[in-house]
């Protein structure tokens, strides 16, 4: 009943007015807490006058309007100042990190598909916003399970086809994976957090909830290397990068569990705003 009602007070309420009830989630990270965070917002319900943007202001965009912003925005502020682009499932290429101009001290873009540099920086997609009510809940993340077993496939192979379906292929021939899907939230995190290991394929975006959500589980994301998965590398995120989802079949029981005992050793801080909140002011002039 409790679970019906949610979502019937997502349907009316949380997708018809998105500016309602936008809480953080301290202290983890989630595209909310930076937008809660951030000065100034520039998304679908929020904006502001690009004239009062001072010297090391953090200005918040919603990925899908950088380009917007950059028309409309961007050229009216005169100060120096820090971007943060999240919220999104778009992805930051090369064409779109050029609209930067030398007013931007630094960009942290979600879903950044280029190699980090002293411009551009990675900024996690983190867990669910909270305003959901659903994944994203801090209570989710106080689960604490014996990790008795090896690799989950917990996913919606829908939500990227081509490459999801290629994954579960690959999942159905390997015992020691289990593929699972969970009718509620509760459930899913109860499970996963039973498991060393957490296939994390790209979905609607090539950053995922589920990689974070692993972490924060104290159990390990499984991820195939390419330009933003070598990001997330870049900044310390434990897990066993893949050169191919063909590598799985390599792995087993003791390879696995060597792998867990090491990752296990890992300093975890970036799951956390306070680490973030520190690399952005590391940036300030």
């Amino acid at each position: 009943m409790k679970s019906l009602l949610r979502r019937i007070f997502n349907k009316i309420t949380l997708e018809r007015f998105p500016g309602i009830f936008r809480p953080h989630s301290l202290p983890y990270i989630s595209g909310d807490t930076f937008r809660n965070y951030s000065k100034y917002v520039f998304d679908e319900v929020k904006t502001f006058n690009p004239k009062d943007v001072k010297k090391n202001d953090v200005v918040f965009v919603n990925s899908e309007l950088v380009e917007l912003y950059f028309k409309i925005q961007n050229p009216k502020i005169v100060n120096k100042y820090i971007l943060i682009s999240h919220n999104s499932d778009k992805s930051l290429s090369k064409k779109d990190l050029n609209l930067k101009n030398e007013n931007i001290i630094h960009w942290f873009a979600q879903n950044l598909e280029v190699e980090s540099s002293d411009a551009f920086s990675l900024i996690p997609i983190g867990i669910e916003n909270k305003r959901w009510l659903r994944y994203g809940l801090n209570q989710r993340f106080k689960i604490k399970n014996n990790k008795t077993k090896f690799i989950i496939a917990s996913f919606n192979e829908f939500n990227n086809y081509e490459e999801r379906a290629k994954v579960l292929k690959l999942v159905s021939k390997n015992d020691l994976i289990d593929n699972l899907k969970f009718k509620d939230a509760s459930s899913y995190f109860s499970n996963v957090s039973k498991y060393k290991f957490v296939l994390c394929p790209a979905g609607n975006g090539p950053d995922t909830h589920r990689i974070w959500e692993s972490l924060l589980l104290k159990s390990f994301p499984i991820i195939e290397l390419n330009s933003f998965t070598s990001n997330l590398k870049k900044i310390g995120v434990p897990g066993i990068y893949l050169n191919s989802w063909d590598d799985l079949v390599k792995y087993t029981k003791d390879d696995l569990n060597k792998e867990y005992a090491n990752l296990s050793k890992e300093n975890l801080d970036f799951l956390y705003f306070d680490y973030w909140k520190k690399e952005i002011e590391s940036k300030f002039l």
